[in-house]
């Protein structure tokens, strides 16, 4: 996470990493203007919904992909 949000240009203070479904939410609603969230698991599933732009990764959790906004089918 930290690797590919310096090569897109966020700070550590906008990156969050290892989180619980709980805290992600949390972080999301106490956002102002808009968020993107990356998933592959269950636990990402409220994210993915409440963030402005959801993207599921193939691979993981499938109802994930009825939550997202996108869908990244391969990682080539």
């Amino acid at each position: 996470v930290q690797r590919c949000a310096q090569e897109l240009g966020i700070t550590p203070a906008q990156a969050f990493y290892r989180q619980t479904p709980e805290m992600k939410a949390n972080h999301l609603k106490n956002l102002s203007g808009h968020s993107v969230m990356v998933g592959d698991g269950a636990n990402d599933l409220g994210a993915l919904g409440a963030s402005t732009i959801g993207i599921a990764v193939r691979g993981g959790f499938d109802l994930n992909f009825r939550s997202a906004d996108v869908v990244l089918m391969s990682c080539e």
